[in-house]
């Protein structure tokens, strides 16, 4: 599979889509007023060029712009909210990149150390906890993302030892939960759930076996109480 990734639409004039338009979002888009700090943005930018804020203030709003190949109209037309596009290390490096470049998103929005998966250029490792993203791509973006990838050990959130630590001593391996992702201008719809959801059902694995990956965002969080009862939420390194 091939896809053609581009930076398009850098100054467009968003319409939502159907159904995603009902509730007031914040401005998310106002460049001029929210770029004044890029180590105050909410979108965790990192650098300090206007333009390179501006690039990646827009991909947390609106999404990794994607345009697909011929053969994958089809493909990307038919994904939607409500579907997923597997990102196995078995795809092709575009592909691959695609989803490298959501998961900085979610790297940079919560200011961690590294991203949720490799590096798919030439001299990136192929990791050991064989990670698979899946995507959510509406229209010519990818707005979501949920990475599920392999751990060898994983303990129980709500059952510290008495020095309140939670002790990883269940042994796996388990598939587990790496990251999360929905862009800022489609939150709180319920697409992150519906994202968990469908990647387990793709890999035919029961929500209450996976194994969050801590720290959590508070975000992350809500979403795994939402989805897994308090006393058998698995949660790992």
């Amino acid at each position: 599979m091939t896809y053609v990734l581009d930076d398009r639409h850098l100054d467009e004039q968003f319409s939502p889509p159907a159904g995603l338009s009902a509730r007031t979002r914040p401005d998310t888009l106002g460049l001029a007023a929210v770029l004044g700090s890029d180590r105050d943005c909410s979108c965790g930018a990192d650098s300090t060029s206007w333009a390179a804020h501006a690039k990646q203030h827009m991909r947390w709003a609106r999404g990794v712009p994607v345009a697909p190949a011929a053969d994958l109209a089809r493909v990307c037309q038919a994904t939607g909210l409500d579907s997923l596009l597997p990102v196995p290390q078995s795809a092709s490096a575009p592909l691959r990149r695609l989803a490298y470049d959501v998961g900085l998103l979610f790297r940079r929005e919560n200011r961690y150390d590294f991203p949720p998966l490799p590096w798919p250029g030439r001299g990136g490792m192929a990791w050991t906890d064989d990670p698979t993203a899946y995507l959510a791509v509406w229209e010519d973006r990818a707005i979501a993302l949920v990475v599920l990838h392999t751990v060898e050990r994983f303990g129980l959130h709500d059952r510290p030892d008495e020095k309140g630590y939670i002790q990883l001593d269940q042994p796996g391996p388990v598939r587990g939960v790496a990251a999360v992702f929905v862009c800022a201008d489609y939150r709180r719809r319920g697409i992150a759930s519906r994202l968990v959801r469908a990647a387990c059902a793709a890999e035919d694995h029961a929500l209450e076996d996976l194994a969050w990956s801590l720290p959590f965002s508070p975000g992350g969080a809500a979403l795994a109480r939402t989805l897994v009862a308090a006393d058998g939420l698995r949660v790992s390194a």
